[in-house]
């Protein structure tokens, strides 16, 4: 088996490029039911429903079973981008990207106040962890303002 080091806060072990019967969870919703994979070369080539989840005790809907569609989807994006005053993007590194956005969002709550800031959307399509994410990260900028 092959395995490649990630970032400390998605995986303190390295992630298996190549396994069979490899359990994870569906992130497409809020029930993170149980999957097992088989990956090849870092793809996900096969998804069944684990059967010694106990979340969801080997049952996982059509959006588990297409979970390889999101992640290997053509126009995912694996790094930040930042637009170019031409209209274009060119990728930067995470910490970059952080640090301009906390930025400008300090820039924005200090003219405008924290009511300048605000979430749209919350429990779309793939992963409604969008919602506690998304309202903690509100409240912390003191911002009450949400609309889905």
């Amino acid at each position: 088996m092959s395995a490649v080091q990630v970032d400390p806060s998605i995986s303190k072990v390295p992630i298996e490029t190549n396994a069979k019967d490899q359990t994870t969870v569906c992130v497409l919703c809020s029930h993170n039911c149980g999957l097992t994979v088989d990956i090849n070369d870092g793809h996900i080539e096969n998804i069944r429903a684990d059967a010694s989840s106990p979340i969801s005790h080997g049952y996982i809907c059509n959006k588990g079973f297409s979970v390889d569609h999101y992640v290997n989807h053509a126009q995912r994006l694996s790094q930040p981008l930042k637009r170019k005053p031409d209209g274009g993007f060119e990728q930067i590194g995470w910490e970059q990207a952080i640090a301009e956005i906390a930025e400008r969002l300090s820039t924005i709550i200090t003219q405008h106040s924290p009511r300048a800031c605000g979430l749209v959307g919350i429990g779309g399509q793939a992963n409604h962890l969008d919602a506690p994410y998304g309202v903690t990260f509100l409240s912390l900028m003191k911002s009450r303002r949400f609309f889905n």
